[in-house]
């Protein structure tokens, strides 16, 4: 379980520390609040796992070279698969999955295919995981970070056919 922490932790890392400007925090909208993201490493805070022992030496450890813009999405697609294949776990995996999800759409001032994948990543893990046992309400949740307030408006309306579908798959 700890590792598999470690590995989603390092896929947000990596994420977060990569984000084109478009899709960084204190946009002109005055969105989001920066001191949710350590910019320099790249890292989530008050998630619930910086403190422990791995991750820390996990930070120490990993170099994180500069990536294409084509390697965000098929990152995000990474987080989504790897929490779908270990849905048995998602009660432990939420925290910091939930911090990415409401981080990266908060932040999206325009429509890319990275906040697209994020978008659907997020409606692929509700229409999956709602019935299991305490997921309903945090996932509920979650499903409103898609639209206005917390998602520039922009950002929704490019999002719509996506949300359509997924609410469809959802009931």
């Amino acid at each position: 379980d700890g590792s598999l922490r470690a590995l989603l932790h390092s896929l947000v890392a990596v994420v977060h520390s990569h984000l084109p400007s478009e899709e960084k925090g204190g946009g002109a909208a005055g969105r989001g609040r920066d001191d949710d993201m350590d910019e320099g490493a790249g890292l989530l805070l008050g998630v619930g796992v910086d403190s422990e022992p791995a991750i820390q030496h996990l930070r120490r450890q990993v170099y994180l070279p500069p990536l294409s813009s084509a390697c965000l999405p098929f990152a995000e697609v990474l987080i989504t698969e790897i929490a779908l294949r270990n849905r048995d776990r998602m009660t432990t995996m939420w925290p910091l999955l939930a911090g990415h999800y409401k981080l990266r759409l908060q932040h999206a001032r325009v429509m890319t295919f990275s906040v697209e994948k994020v978008a659907t990543g997020l409606l692929r893990l509700a229409a999956r995981v709602l019935s299991r046992e305490g997921m309903a309400q945090p996932l509920a949740e979650a499903l409103s970070w898609l639209l206005p307030p917390h998602t520039q408006h922009a950002v929704t309306r490019a999002l719509v056919p996506h949300i359509g579908a997924g609410v469809l798959r959802i009931v």
